[in-house]
């Protein structure tokens, strides 16, 4: 079976106050110039205009991630999100392997993201949307849901360990990509589950 070339999560972020994104630009464009990440990131992409809206977005050749409006998927509040473009993966790689792959990268950048940008943002990584972007191979069917939900809910039942792992989802819509809400019975930081995973010790690298 084909596997999906860009998947996203997306994490709710608990900072009373909201993010001012006017000053998420400026942290972006200092991380380019410093080549925080590798590999090297493009450009910054600014749509905080854009009513429920993607935000301020880092743009990458593999990876994109920022912080968006706050609304999404039934959200109220701003969330931080990393979208993987898997362009050079091969269509046998398993859907554990990708997922896998986003969740580390995304801890990371999430973690970098509270330490390094003087934003004062604290990233909840128990309450996420994970978006399979790729209609059609995953299409939002109810026939699709069921394909995929065990091996999701075995996953993140793995990388968190302990607390109780549900998933949700909307009604299916194929107008829609398949996007799946996974909370997290706990008080869990990034921090917490970097030092489980050993993460925190891995390079900003693909």
């Amino acid at each position: 079976m084909h596997q999906p070339k860009r998947i996203a999560l997306r994490f709710e972020i608990r900072t009373p106050e909201s993010v001012d994104l006017d000053m998420v630009t400026p942290v972006f464009h200092r991380w380019i110039q410093e080549q925080k990440l590798t590999p090297m990131m493009i450009d910054v992409a600014d749509y905080k205009h854009v009513q429920e809206g993607p935000g301020i977005i880092m743009l990458g050749h593999t990876e994109d991630f920022g912080i968006d409006n706050g609304v999404s998927h039934g959200s109220d509040v701003q969330g931080f999100y990393y979208v993987r473009k898997h362009t050079r993966l091969s269509d046998t790689l398993p859907l554990r392997s990708r997922l896998q792959e986003i969740w580390d990268r995304a801890l990371q950048t999430g973690a970098m993201l509270e330490e390094d940008s003087g934003l004062s943002l604290e990233i909840n990584p128990a309450r996420i949307l994970l978006t399979i972007q790729d209609r059609l191979v995953y299409p939002f069917t109810r026939e699709a849901l069921t394909a995929v939900r065990e091996e999701i809910a075995q996953f993140f039942t793995e990388v968190f360990g302990s607390g109780s792992v549900s998933l949700s989802h909307q009604e299916p819509d194929i107008r829609y990509p398949m996007t799946w809400q996974i909370a997290v019975d706990a008080e869990l930081s990034l921090s917490d589950l970097l030092s489980n995973t050993g993460s925190a010790n891995q390079t900003l690298a693909v």
